[in-house]
C-alpha cells in the first residue's frame, strides 16, 4: 500500500480522509476478495467477485496469495472498526464477506466473528435485512471451522 494514502488517511482535512480511507478498504476489500476466490469453494455472493481486477488477479495460486495477504493481514480488523465508526456499513459488509478464505484458511477465527459482528451490527443501523442475514453467516462459519468434528 503507497505511505501517501496512509498519510492522507490521517489528514485533518475530512473529504481528503474519507477519500483515503475508501482507496486503503477497497483495496483490501480486491485483495481479501481474490484470495478469497483463491483458497475456497464456497457460494458468494457480493459483486466484488465478479469485478475483473478481483477475478484477474495476478497470483500463482492459493499459497501465493494467502502468504501475499500475511503481511498486509494486521490493517484489515483496524480498518474494519475505522468504517463501522464511521457509518461506512456498505464497505464493512463487503470487508466481512470477502475474508472469508483468508480466515479460513489461516485459521484466523477471532477476526472472522469480529469483524462480521460489525457488519451486522451495521445492517442493524441502516436496516439492510438481506446485508444482516449474509453478515451472520460468516461468524457461523467461523464457529464451525473453529470447533472440532465429532
Amino acid at each position: 500500500m503507497e505511505p501517501a494514502v496512509h498519510r492522507a488517511a490521517g489528514s485533518s482535512d475530512a473529504v481528503l480522509r474519507r477519500e483515503a480511507v475508501a482507496g486503503i478498504a477497497g483495496w483490501y476489500q480486491r485483495r481479501l476478495a481474490a484470495v478469497d476466490l483463491l483458497a475456497v469453494r464456497r457460494p458468494r455472493w457480493g459483486r466484488i467477485f465478479r469485478l475483473p481486477d478481483v477475478v484477474d488477479h495476478g497470483f500463482t495460486g492459493a499459497d501465493d496469495a494467502l502468504t501475499a495477504m500475511d503481511a498486509d493481514w494486521p490493517a484489515v480488523p483496524p480498518v474494519c472498526r475505522l468504517l463501522f465508526a464511521e457509518g461506512r456499513y456498505g464497505f464493512v459488509h463487503q470487508l466481512s464477506e470477502a475474508m472469508h478464505g483468508y480466515c479460513l484458511r489461516r485459521q484466523r477465527f477471532d477476526e472472522w466473528i469480529a469483524c462480521p459482528g460489525l457488519a451486522v451490527a451495521a445492517a442493524g443501523s441502516d436496516g439492510s435485512q438481506t446485508a444482516a442475514a449474509r453478515a451472520r453467516l460468516e461468524p457461523a462459519d467461523a464457529h464451525r471451522a473453529r470447533s472440532p468434528r465429532p
